[in-house]
């Protein structure tokens, strides 16, 4: 067999088990959602410390089930220098600035979109309960949990196995699929572009530390958003918010200055048109439909 057809056979059987991988996540989240919610009556807890809890474990567990099975069949190797600081500070703050940058400009347009045809794209992962255990679960899964089996998962596992390949095309099929796993339009659109962010600069630094920090960062100041109480602090956040996503716009420009390496569209057509790459797709056409609220 010719090489260039051994190589194009490679990436497609990678993809086409990446993509098991990612149905198998929303499998694993589907069926242990509806188990711990068929337990709840039997647990002596309040809804909404019960709902922080499920939020955490469902977080933990589907993550690292998928990654350990992924890790065995699509073996990567993680270099001991990936997880330590070869980057500054300044780096973690304008890549999350960036971050900012990119999710309050999509959540404007969206909104936009949502107010014009009369529709709620999506309800918050997070609800605005006051109970403590509630919001100490919810905080941990979203400042630590997720942040870090995420980049594991997408940045450690999927970029690192594609990488090889074309790294242009690994960048941008690395968060395709982050934001295509949130399930629902409002976020998935957003985390497509921060998760080819967060891919970028894994690539260039050659760290997983560093999306890790900067996931963790951009979570934490989301969801210190989510709980302002006081409309008065609520309102400064928000301006502080906005100044640091036009920061972040600045940051994006120059950085987009420096880019001239094109994204191999053919490795990425190859991919998607993958069997378990399109219903994956539909998956999150599907739940992103039933998440839809006319208002």
């Amino acid at each position: 067999m010719p090489p260039v057809f051994d190589f194009y056979k490679k990436i497609k059987k990678d993809v086409s088990r990446i993509g098991w991988l990612l149905l198998l996540l929303v499998f694993l989240q589907i069926v242990m959602g509806k188990l711990t919610s068929a337990i709840y009556p039997y647990i002596p807890i309040n809804l909404n410390a019960y709902k922080g809890i499920r939020f955490f474990l469902l977080t933990l567990c589907t993550t690292s089930i998928v990654l350990w099975i992924g890790k065995k069949i699509l073996p990567v190797t993680w270099k001991e220098e990936q997880f330590e600081r070869n980057f500054s500070y300044k780096t973690v703050g304008q890549t999350i600035c960036m971050m900012v940058a990119i999710a309050l400009t999509m959540s404007l347009v969206l909104n936009v979109i949502q107010n014009f045809f009369g529709i709620s794209l999506a309800e918050s992962a997070l609800d605005e309960s006051r109970d403590p255990l509630y919001m100490l679960y919810t905080s941990l899964s979203a400042v630590l949990v997720a942040p870090i089996l995420e980049e594991l998962f997408f940045r450690g596992f999927i970029l690192q196995r594609l990488k090889q390949y074309d790294r242009g095309f690994a960048i941008v099929f690395a968060g395709l699929t982050f934001g295509l796993m949130h399930m629902n339009f409002m976020q998935g659109s957003m985390h497509i572009f921060t998760g080819m962010l967060l891919a970028t600069v894994c690539v260039e630094y050659d760290s997983i530390l560093l999306p890790i920090l900067c996931h963790m960062g951009f979570n934490a100041l989301m969801n210190v958003s989510t709980y302002l109480m006081n409309p008065v602090f609520s309102r400064a956040f928000t301006i502080a918010l906005w100044a640091i996503a036009i920061y972040g716009w600045v940051c994006l420009c120059r950085s987009f200055q420096n880019r001239t390496k094109a994204v191999d569209k053919k490795l990425l057509a190859l991919s998607l048109k993958q069997v378990s790459m399109i219903l994956f797709f539909l998956a999150f056409v599907v739940f992103s439909l039933i998440s839809i609220q006319a208002y």
